[in-house]
């Protein structure tokens, strides 16, 4: 949603590639988005196409985190794949970005309209 994306420019989060970070703390940001948008290990599992034990072994950073898990994750929860892997965005952030986008879920389209015109002029 335009919405969802255009939060890339206000969280300052436009890296598309992984910089180094522990997959530990993938993990913890994977995992606060996950909640936040009110998903089970299993309805991302099978968006993955993976096991649900997998992906929480990825979420408790027990595995390898590749570009792909990273890329079908910012897809599945529309954030830019940076908001998982930026080491100069904390963690608390990520927390906060994840609150946005539950209260945006459930507004209607019009609203979010407006929510985006309101970004649009913060930026400004």
């Amino acid at each position: 949603m335009i919405v969802y994306r255009h939060l890339d420019n206000i969280i300052h989060a436009t890296q598309t590639e992984r910089p180094w970070m522990k997959d530990q703390e993938i993990g913890e940001r994977a995992r606060s988005l996950r909640k936040a948008r009110k998903l089970t290990l299993r309805q991302v599992a099978e968006a993955m196409g993976k096991s649900y034990s997998y992906v929480g072994s990825l979420e408790r950073g027990e595995r390898t985190w590749r570009q792909d898990h990273i890329d079908t994750l910012a897809n599945l929860y529309d954030v830019p794949p940076a908001l998982l892997t930026d080491p100069s965005m904390p963690l608390d952030r990520i927390r906060v970005v994840g609150r946005i986008l539950e209260e945006l879920s459930s507004l209607p389209e019009e609203k979010l309209e407006v929510v985006l015109q309101l970004l649009q002029s913060m930026q400004s």
